[in-house]
C-alpha cells in the first residue's frame, strides 16, 4: 500500500515541530478510520466551486478524481487555491491530471513566516 501525505512545515508551531520529528524518525504509520463525510451532489445539475486552503487541496484532488469518473465537464467546476507563495501549489499538475482542461485560480494569502 501506498500513502500520500500532505504536508508543509510551518516554522514556529508546535504541531508542526512534532509533525517534523515524527517524519524524521523511522518509518512508521498507524491509521485510523475516516472520520466524516463529503459527498458530491448527484448528479451535479449546475456548476461547482470547490475551495482550499493549503494541503486541504488534498481532499479537493479526491473530488476531482469523483467528478472524473462520474464524467463531468471540467468546464462546469472551478478550484480556488489558497497557498501562501507559489511553491505551495505543489500539486497543481496532479489537479490537471485528475480532472484534464480544469481551472484553478491560485490566491496568494500573503501570509509570511520567519
Amino acid at each position: 500500500p501506498a500513502v500520500h501525505l500532505h504536508y508543509r512545515s510551518t516554522p514556529g508551531l508546535d504541531a508542526a515541530r512534532w509533525m517534523d520529528e515524527i517524519l524524521d524518525g523511522p518509518p512508521r504509520l498507524r491509521v485510523r478510520g475516516p472520520s466524516g463525510t463529503v459527498a458530491l451532489p448527484e448528479p451535479l445539475t449546475g456548476p461547482l466551486l470547490l475551495v482550499a486552503a493549503g494541503t486541504g487541496i488534498a481532499q479537493v484532488l479526491a473530488l476531482l478524481e469523483e467528478l472524473a469518473a462520474q464524467r463531468v465537464p471540467a468546464d462546469r467546476v472551478l478550484v480556488v487555491w489558497y497557498i501562501d507563495e507559489a511553491a505551495g501549489a505543489y500539486c497543481a499538475a496532479e489537479l490537471e491530471a485528475a480532472l484534464p482542461g480544469i481551472r484553478v485560480e491560485f490566491v496568494n494569502s500573503g501570509r509570511q513566516y520567519d
